[in-house]
Parts: C-alpha cells; structure tokens; sequence
C-alpha cells in the first residue's frame, strides 16, 4: 500500500514520522509518531509500517546491511511529500605508525 492509499484509508492529515535503525543484517522500525499527536492504531501501524519498509528497500537496498543506516521518513499527507533523512553508519579506522630508534 502506497502513501496515498493509506492517506484515504484512514484519512490521514498533518505528519507522520517514522524512526527506523538497522544493523547486523536486521532492521527495524523504532518510533512512529504523528502531528498533530493522535493514537495510531494497530492495522494502521502495520500499515506505516510495511510503507516505510517498502520505500527504504526501493531507496536504500541494503539499509540493514553490516554497520546499516539508520534515520527518519517524514510522511506529509497535507502537502503529499515524503522527506527522508538516512544516515548510513561507516566504521572507520585511522591508523598510524610510528618508528622509534631504541
């Protein structure tokens, strides 16, 4: 189900955010709030999201994958937009090397 279908499903207005981290080959949604504030009920939930996995698998393949990503999908259903904030975590070294005379 797309943002649309889901806008007239439950008739949807303002914004809903939905917080998503993953790692280690899984991932997961962490958060999902609205705005104006509101209960969000079960079905409605899984619907969110199932949409919010749906878009990160089409726009982010692999957002789970080893360090994976983590960040927030807006969805405005005033103004039909969805924002995506990803952030993909990179483990990192600096190495150095040093030489001593002793």
């Amino acid at each position: 189900m797309n943002a649309k279908e889901l806008k007239q499903k439950y008739n949807l207005t303002g914004t809903i955010s939905i917080i998503y981290d993953g790692s280690g080959d899984s991932g997961y949604i962490e958060e999902i709030s609205s705005d104006p504030e509101r209960e969000i009920v079960n079905r409605e939930r899984e619907d969110l999201e199932n949409l919010a996995y749906d878009v990160l698998e089409n726009k982010y393949r692999g957002w789970e994958i080893n360090e994976g990503s983590c960040g927030t999908i807006t969805i405005d259903f005033d103004d039909n937009t969805i924002e995506i904030e990803h952030n993909e975590k990179i483990e990192r070294y600096d190495t150095t090397n040093s030489n001593e005379t002793f």
